[in-house]
């Protein structure tokens, strides 16, 4: 008997980062091969803040993006003030701004 798959989905173990508390604007990333995106931030807080946030983000960003579930997703960090917001903040800023009409 033939079994055919038509979706599967496995994690790879995630290891337990440490912060770091270097300046910056920190953010929750998206890697998907040569691409690269700013999923949420900047955490004001820091480093810890993006981190803690990476596992929702990845939940949310999978929820809308079926292709996500190939993403790596991590924190990356810019220079401080660099005036970048995340995926994720503008696209609920565009939603209230909206509402507002």
């Amino acid at each position: 008997m033939e079994t055919e798959i038509h979706s599967y989905r496995h994690r790879a173990e995630e290891s337990e980062q440490q912060p770091d508390d270097l300046p910056g604007d920190y953010f929750v990333s998206a890697v998907d091969g040569g691409r690269s995106a700013l999923v949420s931030g900047p955490y004001v807080n820091g480093h810890a803040s993006a981190l803690d946030e990476v596992g929702e983000c990845r939940e949310l960003i999978e929820e809308v993006d079926p292709k996500a579930v190939f993403y790596a997703f991590g924190t990356c960090r810019l220079p401080l003030e660099s005036g970048r917001i995340g995926f994720l903040q503008r696209h609920t800023m565009k939603e209230l701004l909206s509402d507002q009409k």
